[in-house]
């Protein structure tokens, strides 16, 4: 009984040792980047403005990168985390990028648009566009 367990021992043992190198050749590098991600977004459409919404988690203010056009949002940003793990090279810096474009539902006037970051939350106010204009007829 007693060889049953030492066999099961060293294949546990194996396993742990294969996983250790794996994630040690990963991360080899002072600085790893991953692909971009896409936020977490909401859009909200009221009478005088589309508000925006994006999930930045680990992000800094600093790393934003924020454009509009009439009809889209285009956001960029970057976190970076650094990660120890017990065991290993003492710590990595991660890189995580997003990426989104965001097809707004009304034309706005992107020159006026407003933009609060909070709490790892981005917030962008966009005013609408006049639909049209009331003409007198004389």
């Amino acid at each position: 009984m007693e060889e049953w367990f030492e066999r099961i021992r060293k294949i546990i043992d194996s396993y742990f040792e294969s996983v250790e190198t794996a994630l040690e050749s990963f991360f080899t590098t002072s600085e790893r980047t991953s692909g971009c991600l896409e936020p977490l977004h909401k859009v909200v459409e009221t009478p005088s403005e589309v508000i925006v919404s994006f999930d930045l988690p680990g992000v800094d203010k600093r790393d934003i990168s924020l454009r509009a056009t009439e009809t889209t949002v285009e956001l960029r940003a970057e976190a970076r985390n650094i990660v120890r793990f017990r065991g290993l090279r003492g710590e990595e810096t991660i890189t995580c990028k997003y990426y989104k474009i965001v097809y707004l539902p009304a034309r706005v006037r992107p020159h006026m648009a407003r933009a609060k970051f909070r709490n790892g939350v981005l917030e962008v106010r966009l005013p609408k566009k006049a639909a049209g204009y009331e003409i007198e007829i004389e």
